[in-house]
């Protein structure tokens, strides 16, 4: 299993490989960037290799030497033990759940089974098993089927493992090359003779049913001489892939040799050049009669080409894709590099077919080996050295704070370009959060006003606007000297509009926004809500309504309003 960098370190150096393994029992959390969070769902682990969700929101775990186990609200039961070669990288190292679990109950597994033995390579192979849990959460060792079976193992290393069912209803499976040949030296070195040759499941993408069988539309079906379950080849080690909701496709890490790691979309029939290419290296080597990568980075080992690409680690596990709970970074990929101990989210272009620089949300994460999006919309990562399931998502946005409105008008006179908004608030609860210099700081971090009616504009009127600290024409300061707490002030144009901010700590809200806001108060406005935040303090919150005065075309004037709901909850 190459996609945890484990081949060479054992050949290499194996009292480090050792030490490494042992430290699985300590756990510690990882350490989120700001705006994200690494929460604690489940640990005591013994190497866990991958995580799986069942319908009704429980989660299975495997772990290398074979157990399958259950997590099930916070308590951890073990199902059923699988006979495996657990030495190097093999093991019980995929999971993927039938989308038919509740009428079928089946699971699919990916193991290193020991038929004639696990000491020589010959008496061992990779394969992929069905087991069936029963309606009182067992699993009888007898449901076992094996549905696919014979990958080498030649040096116990590359494995590969990656199960995942596709929104076509096949299962989709990840296939290292066996390390043969490989960790030669720089792109182009290598001689490993399976990813190449279509009579060899090595190194390739296969696609089944979930019976085993051979879908009829497979690229190679019909041909001679050639496994007919591939896929795609020209592959390393793809130890983990998803795919994206939106586009539907199928989205491999592939873990690299010496130089550079990279993440493939793939297609049918499609050659990703392993082991001629790694990443677009040697130079010229794609495009070409290879698929070339999306996204690359490099070891920073000296090889030629790899100062033209991020360093960002030495191992990759790919990926998943973000959901609702990163809020709007969601559907974007996440990723993990396992010897580096890094988690990285990059958005995909606009086409979906390639990736925007990404960012680090996640460092010190335990060697992540894989990563799955849940059903309540974060990422879970197995996290293998700490023997942890963890939990990663965006911060929650924070809870605005309900203020009362002294008044609010609204004045629309003959020149449309002189249009008012002018808002105040005389609310003791008015809070600035934790003040000059903090992250709560306008004056340093910027804000935002976000201002809707229900009715009366041309539009509808719903004016958002960035408040920057951008000077000289957008600016914040401090109200009185700075470190006082006093308050903030903004003056600025934005969009347009001359816009004009004024907080104290349990004092006073006052806005006031002057332009062509294209308003045009035919009717009254019934309603309105105004939300003004800064930095991470959350935001201040008005509503109004209860009309005090309406001239049609000319003005309106509101009071408090009763009904916060919307104001809260936007």
């Amino acid at each position: 299993m190459e996609g945890v960098r484990w081949p060479l370190k054992m050949r290499a150096f194996p009292p480090l490989l050792a030490a490494l393994l042992a430290s699985a029992t300590l756990a510690r959390a990882g350490v989120p960037a700001p705006g994200f969070t690494d929460t604690l769902v489940a640990s005591g682990f013994s190497q866990p290799t991958g995580i799986a969700f069942l319908p009704d929101g429980r989660m299975l775990v495997t772990e290398k030497a074979g157990k399958l186990k259950l997590v099930d609200n916070g308590s951890t039961t073990t199902l059923v033990t699988l006979p495996v070669c657990s030495s190097s990288e093999m093991g019980l190292l995929g999971i993927a759940i039938d989308p038919g679990f509740t009428d079928s109950g089946r699971i699919f597994l990916y193991r290193t089974e020991a038929t004639g033995g696990c000491a020589s390579a010959s008496g061992r192979s990779n394969e992929v098993v069905r087991v069936t849990m029963n309606a009182d959460s067992t699993i009888d060792l007898g449901s076992m089927v094996v549905l696919l079976s014979g990958f080498r193992t030649d040096f116990g290393n590359h494995d590969g493992g990656g199960l995942r069912i596709g929104p076509d209803g096949s299962l989709w499976i990840g296939v290292g090359d066996t390390g043969r040949g490989d960790n030669q030296g720089c792109p182009g070195s290598s001689t490993n003779p399976y990813a190449q040759n279509l009579n060899a499941l090595e190194g390739k993408i296969l696609r089944v049913t979930l019976d085993g069988a051979v879908p009829a539309d497979n690229p190679l079906v019909g041909q001679a001489g050639v496994r007919e379950e591939i896929f795609a080849w020209g592959l390393r080690n793809p130890w983990r892939m998803d795919f994206d909701p939106l586009s539907g496709k199928l989205w491999v890490a592939d873990v690299g040799d010496l130089a550079f790691e990279e993440i493939d979309i793939v297609g049918a029939g499609e050659n990703y050049g392993w082991p001629a290419c790694e990443a677009n290296f040697p130079a010229g080597c794609n495009p070409g009669s290879y698929a070339a990568p999306i996204f690359s980075y490099s070891h920073g080992t000296g090889c030629p080409g790899e100062a033209t690409l991020p360093a960002l680690g030495t191992s990759i596990t790919g990926g998943t894709f973000a959901g609702s709970a990163f809020l709007s970074a969601e559907n974007a990929y996440v990723f993990a590099d396992f010897t580096a101990g890094t988690i990285h989210l990059a958005n995909p272009t606009a086409g979906r077919d390639g990736l925007l620089a990404p960012t680090t949300i996640v460092t010190d994460a335990g060697g992540i080996v894989d990563l799955v999006r849940g059903p309540d919309g974060a990422v879970y990562v197995t996290a293998f050295f700490d023997g942890e399931i963890r939990r990663i998502a965006a911060t929650p946005a924070p809870a605005a704070l309900l203020l009362s409105g002294k008044r609010l008008t609204l004045k629309v006179p003959a020149n449309p370009a002189t249009q008012r908004i002018s808002v105040l608030s005389l609310d003791g609860a008015s809070d600035l959060g934790a003040g000059n210099g903090s992250a709560d700081d306008p004056v340093l971090h910027g804000g935002h006003l976000h201002l809707t009616t229900s009715a009366g504009c041309s539009g509808p009127c719903d004016l958002s606007r960035v408040l920057p600290q951008d000077p000289p024409a957008q600016t914040w300061s401090y109200i009185g000297a700075a470190g006082r707490n006093a308050g903030y002030r903004f003056a600025g144009r934005v969009a347009g509009e001359k816009i004009a901010v004024i907080v104290k700590p349990g004092k006073l809200v006052l806005v006031k926004v002057d332009g062509g806001l294209g308003i045009d108060l035919a009717q009254d406005p019934t309603t309105a809500r105004i939300r003004l935040g800064f930095g991470e303090q959350p935001p201040l919150c008005l509503e109004f309504g209860g009309t005090q005065s309406f001239v049609a075309g000319r003005s309106w004037r509101a009071m408090d309003s009763s009904a916060p709901s919307a104001c809260l909850s936007e």
